[in-house]
């Protein structure tokens, strides 16, 4: 879909309103299982296309668009969770590479 959103925007702007909703609402409705961090991530990377393209903007600006990214998205996957408390535990290094230094992991909070 971010290719899709970033490159071909005649062809994809039709549905670009209702996929920008769905994505928006996988990225908010699931859970800080780990097992939705892949999901999370790319919903995260689509929105940021999106939202980086000017034909875009629409989308973004009603009132309290951003506030609710920020709220219902952004800051949930920015909470450490047991299993991040763990990694940091067990591989400290490891956990401060791929949080802190923009691993080329997927991770939420790097998204």
């Amino acid at each position: 879909l971010s290719h899709y959103a970033e490159r071909y925007e005649d062809e994809f702007k039709p549905f670009l309103s209702q996929i920008t909703q769905d994505v928006w609402s996988l990225g908010t409705l699931r859970g800080s299982d780990i097992v939705f961090d892949e999901l999370i991530t790319q919903s995260l990377g689509f929105l940021t296309i999106v939202a980086g393209q000017p034909w875009n903007r629409h989308l973004f600006e009603g009132e309290g668009a951003v506030a609710s990214i920020i709220q219902r998205i952004c800051v949930p996957n920015l909470v450490m969770r047991p299993v991040d408390r763990e990694k940091f535990l067990e591989e400290p290094s490891m956990f401060a590479r791929q949080y802190m230094a923009g691993s080329s992991a997927s991770t939420r909070a790097s998204s």
